[in-house]
C-alpha cells in the first residue's frame, strides 16, 4: 500500500514536467502535433492551440504583444474550418465570423466598444459577396452595398438615422454607372445626376429643400460646362466618399 502511494505521489509529481516536455513536438515525418505554444520576442505569448497532423484542432487562443486575449479561433474539419471571435484590448468582443483556409467565409458582424453591432459583410472563401450592412449606433441601418464577386454591383443606398433615405446610387463592376440620388432630411431630393463610367454625364440638378430647382450643370466626361462651378458636398463629405468602398 504504501509503495503504491508512493508511485502515485511520483506520478503527480512529473505530469507537469512531461506535458512541459511536450510542447511543440513534430513527429517523424515534420508534422505538428499536441500542443503549441509561441511567444513574442518580448516574450509574451503569442498563441496556444493542439495540432493534429499538422492541422490546428479545438480552441487556439492569440495574444496581443502586450498580452491581451486577440482573438479566439475554434478549428474544425483538419483546420479548414475556423469559428472566430476578436477581441479588443479591453476585452471587448469587436468582431465574429468564419474562416475557411484562412480566408473569410459566410456572415462576418463587428461591434464597437459599447457592444453596439456597427457592420455586417457576407463572404464566399474570401471574395465579398451580398449586401453589406452599416449600422448607427442605435442600431438603424446607415448604409447598405451589394457585392458581386469582390466588386459593388447593384444599388447602394445611405440612410438618415430616422431611417429616411440619404443617397441612392448604381453601380456596375465596381464603377458609378447610373442614376445617383441626393435627399434632405425631409425626403426632397437635393441633387440628381447620372454616372457613366464613374464619372458625371449630362445634366445635374440641385433643388432646394422645398423642392425647386436651384441649378442646372451639363457634364461631359466629368467635367461640367459651368467654369465657376462650386461642387456640392451632399454627405458633408467628398465627393470621393459618399459610398466608400468597404
Amino acid at each position: 500500500m504504501k509503495n503504491q502511494l508512493i508511485s502515485i505521489l511520483l506520478c503527480l509529481f512529473f505530469i507537469p514536467a512531461n506535458a512541459q516536455e511536450s510542447l511543440n513536438q513534430t513527429d517523424k515525418t515534420g508534422k505538428k502535433q499536441g500542443v503549441w505554444k509561441k511567444h513574442y520576442e518580448n516574450g509574451q505569448l503569442r498563441y496556444e492551440g493542439r495540432f493534429l497532423d499538422d492541422a490546428p484542432t479545438g480552441t487556439f487562443r492569440y495574444y496581443q504583444e502586450t498580452g491581451e486575449l486577440k482573438m479566439v479561433s475554434v478549428y474544425s474539419n483538419k483546420g479548414h474550418l475556423a469559428r472566430t471571435t476578436g477581441f479588443d484590448k479591453k476585452g471587448n468582443l469587436i468582431s465574429s465570423g468564419n474562416y475557411i483556409d484562412q480566408k473569410k467565409d459566410s456572415t462576418w458582424v463587428y461591434f464597437d466598444q459599447k457592444k453596439n453591432k456597427i457592420a455586417q459583410e457576407q463572404y464566399n472563401k474570401g471574395v465579398r459577396i451580398g449586401v453589406w450592412l452599416s449600422y448607427y449606433p442605435g442600431g438603424q441601418v446607415s448604409e447598405e452595398m451589394p457585392y458581386e464577386n469582390n466588386q459593388r454591383h447593384g444599388t447602394g443606398k445611405q440612410y438618415f438615422e430616422n431611417g429616411k433615405l440619404m443617397l441612392s446610387a448604381v453601380y456596375v463592376n465596381d464603377k458609378l454607372e447610373g442614376n445617383m440620388r441626393i435627399y434632405y432630411p425631409n425626403g426632397e431630393v437635393k441633387q440628381s445626376g447620372f454616372y457613366k463610367n464613374d464619372v458625371r454625364e449630362g445634366l445635374w440638378h440641385s433643388f432646394h429643400e422645398n423642392g425647386a430647382l436651384k441649378e442646372s450643370v451639363k457634364y461631359k466626361n466629368g467635367l461640367s460646362d459651368k467654369k465657376d462651378e462650386i461642387k456640392l458636398k451632399p454627405l458633408n463629405k467628398p465627393e470621393s466618399e459618399i459610398l466608400p468602398e468597404q
